[in-house]
């Protein structure tokens, strides 16, 4: 039974469009139709926390005037799917600033603007994903991960009843289903390198035989 150990799983594989083609014109388009995609440096500012870009933005405006800008965060993990994450920069004059820090330390991310949906604690906006591949694999991990953005936000259990405190058997299976399938895709996208001595998949810029190979098990 092929594995994948935990530090292939723990990896993030999404990171910032090297460029704006045709797939996220399209998201953008899909998205934001109005608006144009900028690139944004990230300018992380002290003690403020990676995830928490709309209440960082919001202290950075008191501590240092300008404005939020709402709008998406793209991601891509490349050949595989699209993510727009909602978010929020650091707008002073023309300059755009990404003030949130980012775990994998992105100097720079790809920012659509939609001033129309500002942040609504009652009703917080989904990522949107979109695949780059039409591997099962793939379809299948979105949909389960859309799944659960869509149970957790809504803060309902997966037949529409509201959530408890205690953690529901049928979210605990959820999660295990979205663990496995993330597993089957990380095989799918390795299984795609062939030989060891070319780059891995993961954007280490190692060779695969050195970096996640080792880590796998067929």
């Amino acid at each position: 039974m092929a594995k994948v150990h935990a530090t292939v799983m723990q990896k993030s594989y999404t990171t910032t469009p090297q460029m704006v083609g045709e797939a996220v014109a399209a998201l953008c388009a899909e998205i934001s139709p109005n608006t144009t995609p900028v690139y944004v440096p990230v300018a992380p500012k002290h003690g403020y926390v990676s995830g928490n870009c709309f209440f960082n933005v919001a202290a950075h405006v008191r501590a240092s005037g300008g404005e939020a800008v709402n709008g998406w965060i793209l991601w891509e993990w490349p050949g595989v799917f699209l993510e727009a994450e909602h978010h929020a920069v650091w707008q002073a004059g023309d300059e755009l600033m990404d003030v949130t820090p980012h775990p994998d330390g992105e100097t720079r991310i790809l920012f659509l603007p939609d001033p129309a949906r500002p942040l609504n604690m009652s009703s917080l906006l989904m990522n949107v994903r979109r695949p780059l591949s039409r591997a099962r694999p793939v379809s299948k991990l979105i949909d389960l991960v859309d799944t659960y953005d869509e149970v957790y936000r809504k803060r309902t259990s997966i037949d529409g009843r509201p959530r408890t405190v205690g953690r529901e058997r049928a979210h605990d299976q959820l999660v295990r289903a979205i663990m496995t399938a993330r597993a089957d895709l990380i095989l799918h996208v390795a299984a795609k390198v062939g030989s060891r001595s070319n780059p891995c998949f993961c954007g280490s810029q190692r060779t695969y035989g050195d970096c996640c190979r080792r880590y796998l098990k067929y």
